[in-house]
């Protein structure tokens, strides 16, 4: 929505790069529409009985219609996902090769824009945060050991130091707690906001789609510019997890022995298909004993990502051996 609402503001509506283009606009009723609209479905119901239509960037390809159709009636998106789709959707069209290649460039614009909004929305929001708030205190107490034993996380063996944040959402949040926290780290595993040695990695992570060989044996480059596999060598992060499976420590933390066998909790990871490669790699480690689920709400969304993480499993019994069961303590903190 806080795109959506940056392309109608008149400073950026005639912006080349805007992703939505608004016609017959009445400009007094344009800040009421922004101040006020509180979700994507409300944004579109305002525009539409204020008569204001809007054009999306290259409708052959569909990309941008699904992410707000599906934000409108999900109240959720997985770009990476729709991006993925609109990819084989592409590749088996009927277009001849050139026109393909084209749509294919097209498409990898379109993303790269929603990339920087992404960054620099993010980075808006980071600046905002203070964390000496109930919700923060919350959330540290859910994610470190000394508290998680209280939750009934892990077993009577689980090693409270060693511990490694593998942080999924760009930002910078919790590296100051892992930083006061002993023997613990943090890989920001697809990058970080404003960072040129650690730059955003926004794509799709499944090698293991069965479409995926088609779109390798394409011979344009194209169409692997955004699977995050290739992206994954431009900094030394993947290397670094794999140490921590594969050692039980952190690279160069420390010289103590440690446990090889590690416990996974899953706080706020969707667990979906765009990042198959590596939970996949993470998940069916054979040092990988058990995996927690922190869940929002009620079991309703642990079931759903119970299906998700399945999807990681090639081995289904070892799904079920791995995965704990529901733990009510286990809730997401929300603000209020």
């Amino acid at each position: 929505m806080w795109y959506l609402k940056k392309c109608l503001a008149i400073d950026n509506r005639l912006n080349e790069s805007s992703l939505f283009n608004f016609k017959n606009i009445n400009e007094s009723i344009i800040d009421s529409i922004i101040e006020n609209s509180t979700s994507v479905s409300d944004f579109l119901e305002r525009i539409e009985v204020n008569v204001i239509k809007y054009e999306v960037d290259e409708k052959r390809i569909g990309f941008l219609e699904k992410i707000i159709d599906d934000v409108s009636n999900k109240k959720w998106v997985d770009i990476e996902s729709l991006y993925f789709e609109s990819l084989l959707k592409i590749k088996e069209s009927s277009y001849d090769e050139a026109v393909k290649i084209g749509l294919v460039t097209k498409l990898n614009g379109l993303l790269k824009i929603l990339s920087e909004q992404l960054e620099e929305y993010l980075s808006k929001q980071d600046s905002n945060i203070k964390e000496d708030t109930v919700y923060f205190k919350s959330v540290k107490q859910l994610l470190f050991c000394e508290n998680l034993e209280k939750l009934n996380f892990g077993n009577d063996d689980f090693n409270k130091s060693n511990t490694l944040i593998l942080n999924f959402n760009y930002t910078n949040l919790t590296h100051q707690w892992a930083y006061e926290q002993e023997n613990t780290t943090q890989i920001n595993i697809h990058g970080e906001l404003k960072s040129e040695e650690n730059k955003i990695i926004f794509g799709y992570g499944d090698n293991t789609h069965h479409k995926y060989l088609e779109l390798e044996q394409a011979n344009d480059k194209e169409y692997l510019k955004n699977i995050k596999s290739m992206s994954y060598p431009l900094s030394n992060n993947y290397k670094k997890l794999l140490y921590f499976l594969n050692n039980g420590r952190i690279e160069g933390g420390d010289n103590i022995e440690h446990q090889l066998n590690f416990e996974v909790l899953i706080y706020g990871h969707s667990c979906g298909l765009s990042d198959r490669i590596l939970l996949k790699t993470i998940f069916e480690h054979e040092n990988c004993d058990v995996i927690h689920v922190a869940f929002y709400q009620d079991k309703n969304d642990y079931f759903d990502k119970t299906i998700e993480i399945s999807r990681h499993f090639d081995k289904k019994d070892m799904f079920l051996e791995k995965l704990k069961p529901f733990n009510k303590k286990l809730i997401i903190p929300q603000i209020k």
